[in-house]
């Protein structure tokens, strides 16, 4: 793919998932499981490897979802300016994990907006129904996933509200995300 578009690439032997790399303007976000997948290097050499393979000035490292099988940040945290992100309003904020992604963000600086979530009817825990934040982005429109529950049209009211100017589309999205995946998890945006 990179060949017939003209991109060329360069091999790292830093192991990386795509879902697990938020990037703003001059800043990246992944869930700290990036350090156990890459054992080989100490945690000073893996952060400035990549560092200088994204080229950005800060990597926020947040804790790993333990309840996604993925660990991948886009399920957790999407930038919304450079300094703020938007993360899922969670039922229970007070639990140990949403009580570290947010004090993660605090400490990095970072500002966040909480849009609805829903995955609690999921029969699987790797099932991915009810979580808007895994959408697809583009220059001019943004499309958000749907499952056909409550929090739908909440949803798509804010991000008409936060994203005022960009066209606004939803897609039913419960084949996918029945397989642990969304919008995000299946496209591959490139800036030129």
């Amino acid at each position: 793919i990179c060949e017939s578009i003209h991109i060329l690439t360069e091999k790292s032997k830093i192991l990386i998932d795509g879902g697990n790399v938020i990037r703003s303007e001059n800043k990246i976000i992944m869930c700290d499981k990036v350090f156990r997948e890459n054992a080989q290097f100490s945690e000073r050499q893996l952060i400035k490897n990549l560092e200088q393979i994204f080229q950005v000035d800060k990597i926020i490292f947040i804790p790993t979802d333990p309840d996604d099988f993925t660990g991948h940040a886009d399920g957790l945290v999407r930038f919304y300016e450079n300094d703020t992100v938007l993360i899922n309003a969670a039922e229970n904020k007070k639990n140990a994990f949403q009580l570290s992604l947010r004090l993660a963000l605090h400490n990095a600086g970072l500002n966040y907006i909480e849009i609805p979530y829903n995955p609690f009817g999921n029969k699987k825990k790797s099932q991915a129904n009810g979580i808007y934040l895994n959408y697809m982005q583009m220059q001019q429109a943004i499309i958000i996933p749907v499952f056909g529950i409550v929090e739908d049209d909440p949803a798509e009211k804010q991000f008409v509200d936060l994203f005022n100017g960009n066209k606004i589309s939803t897609v039913n999205s419960n084949d996918i995300a029945n397989e642990g995946g969304i919008l995000n998890c299946i496209s591959w945006n490139i800036l030129k």
